[in-house]
């Protein structure tokens, strides 16, 4: 027997044992069977990192449940405490989406934070992502947590970290509180909190209703044309779904306050229901998610349909064409219409500033950056991820910022939180497809026409190549590896120059493959891999939140939208032929 073999049986026999663990939780455990599943609950710790924690629910210390919850919240509090009484005064704001067990791990880590001495408020309902980050830097708090798995299936729950300012914590951050957490080894050492308690002793109180209206406020703030909705408002037919998530309440008060008033809600897809009934994934991402919304819009001849995930911190859409049927948009271009309508709006009303910026991830369309240059707007790259768009976004620079995007719908369109916000992205898309159907007579599609007709057509896609299991994580290295090593000959005659963003070196290659020069990246190291083709560029990347890995896809041309769309089909096919050739 290996010593990963003994640490998992000596960890398994503590939880079904030791009375700390509740009967519930010794209960599950002790009716596995299977010695497979045993050993993935416990060959590992779920991992923490900048993205937080997020894994399937149940018992043992590699999956989301109130002693992984609580030992994470322990360590966290510790972590505050070195900064001393002045971080603990400004206290914690806690958080929590609509899905399974949200709540009971978020009361879980505020009676944590509490019991610790540290000022805590938590929200008495659930609230979107946005909402949180907004209230942490409006309301000057050290920190703040959200419970969600965003749009995983309803297995998932997952644990968000938020410092000052409302941007999630950065790597250095996330490998301090790793040790602190490390150093508990042994979960019964972790003091069992009482969220009751510490209300009584009045280091725990409710946020009231006013931080929903501080925050609707502020996002019915973006309109950026109020003659045109006071106006008109009636002339547009709005279709929303918020999965079953924290989004009903928040856009239903926003769209009511900026006056549309042709907004419909899919209701049964409106209460909180975190099996997210009907639904594989509650992601609008995905077009499948929107097809009720899609039915309903269709049955009174709606504009546009759109929909937000559990914790609404992305939005997805589809618009209704000419002959009645409905098209998805991507989230790549959806960032695009957003680029191109708020410059024109801010540009229209005199309102955009000399210093003005956008910025999206090196995995996203470089469309939205040709037209944010072209209109003298300054855009900037970072990585995968919205919390190193947030990075950017600061006191000084806030009223410059402009939006900010990523491929997987998250977008943020002025700089009043450090994280994407799916309902204020509803809010910008009514008013700039009233403005295309009012002003412009034509949908959102034609405006999608006219951008490609102006700088090429764009054919954006990814692909998710699932790799679970102490496996998964070797064959994960082992591609990555394998991309790195095989370098042009990836794509023979195909690739000129490659971004490894892990050593930070970007190389350039001839047509015979051979290197032809190099250049230093300026963005953190990570494990990513960007190669670039005379016709568009493809990315790999392990995903940090899931066991996979993602393959983007960028494919341009003058030709036609259905060439790039051909053409990018293509290339994921060799890649995928690709891919299994490494890993075997």
């Amino acid at each position: 027997m290996d010593n990963k073999q003994k640490l998992v049986e000596k960890r398994f026999n503590e939880w079904i044992s030791d009375g700390y663990f509740d009967e519930e939780t010794r209960l599950e455990l002790k009716n596995i069977k299977d010695k497979d599943e045993i050993y993935d609950r416990f060959y590992r710790d779920l991992e923490f990192g900048t993205a937080g924690l997020r894994g399937v629910m149940g018992a043992g210390t590699n999956r989301m449940n109130i002693y992984v919850v609580r030992r994470v919240s322990y360590a966290i509090s510790q972590y505050i405490k070195s900064f001393g009484d002045k971080a603990m005064s400004r206290g914690i704001a806690v958080s929590y989406d609509t899905r399974l067990n949200s709540e009971v791990f978020a009361k879980e880590a505020a009676a944590v934070f509490a019991s610790n001495g540290i000022k805590t408020k938590i929200f008495r309902a659930p609230a979107p992502v946005p909402v949180l980050s907004y209230t942490v830097w409006e309301g000057d708090f050290q920190a703040g947590i959200m419970i969600t798995a965003s749009h995983n299936p309803k297995q998932y729950n997952g644990y968000k970290v938020y410092w000052e300012g409302g941007v999630q914590i950065a790597p250095a951050m996330a490998d301090e509180i790793t040790k602190i957490i490390d150093s508990f080894f042994d979960f019964s050492k972790i003091p069992d909190p009482s969220f009751s308690k510490e209300i009584r002793r009045g280091f725990l109180s409710f946020f009231e209703d006013d931080q929903i209206e501080k925050f609707t406020n502020r996002v019915t703030a973006l309109k950026a044309d109020n003659d045109l909705i006071r106006d008109h408002s009636g002339e547009i037919c709005i279709v929303y779904t918020p999965l079953f998530g924290a989004g009903a309440k928040y856009m239903g008060r926003a769209i009511k306050k900026l006056g549309f008033k042709n907004f419909h809600m899919v209701r049964s897809q409106s209460r909180a229901d975190g099996n997210f009934p009907g639904l594989t994934v509650p992601n609008p991402e995905n077009p499948a998610a929107l097809e009720k919304g899609i039915k309903l819009a269709k049955k009174l001849k709606a504009d546009i349909v759109f929909g937000t995930d559990p914790d609404s911190d992305r939005m997805g859409a589809a618009v209704r064409l000419g002959d009645g049927s409905y098209r998805s948009l991507t989230g790549n271009e959806i960032g695009c219409l957003f680029m191109d309508y708020i410059i024109g709006v801010r540009k229209r009303n005199g309102c955009l500033p000399k210093d003005a910026f956008a910025v999206s991830t090196i995995v996203s369309t470089d469309l939205a950056g040709r037209i944010a240059e072209a209109n003298g707007v300054e855009f900037k790259t970072v990585l995968t991820g919205f919390k190193f768009i947030g990075d950017l976004i600061n006191e000084a620079n806030k009223d410059s910022f402009i939006l900010g995007f990523e491929e997987s719908y998250g977008f943020l369109t002025e700089g009043y939180a450090r994280d994407k916000d799916g309902v204020a992205a509803g809010v910008v898309l009514c008013e700039m497809a009233l403005y295309n159907k009012v002003v412009l007579k034509r949908s959102l599609k034609d405006a999608l026409d006219a951008i490609h007709k102006t700088y090429g057509f764009r054919s954006e896609s990814a692909l998710s190549i699932e790799l679970p299991g102490e496996s998964g994580h070797e064959n994960i290295v082992k591609l990555m590896n394998g991309l790195r090593d095989a370098g042009p000959a990836v794509l023979e005659g195909r690739i000129n120059a490659i971004d490894d963003i892990k050593t930070g070196i970007k190389t350039f290659y001839d047509k015979n493959g051979a290197n032809a020069g190099s250049s230093k990246i300026d963005l953190p190291r990570s494990d990513v891999l960007k190669f670039y083709l005379d016709d568009g560029w493809f990315a790999v990347r392990p995903s940090g939140t899931e066991p996979k890995v993602k393959i983007y896809v960028g494919i341009s041309s003058f030709e036609s939208e259905k060439a790039c769309v051909e053409k990018a089909e293509e290339l994921k096919k060799l890649l995928k032929a690709k891919v299994a050739s490494i890993i075997g």
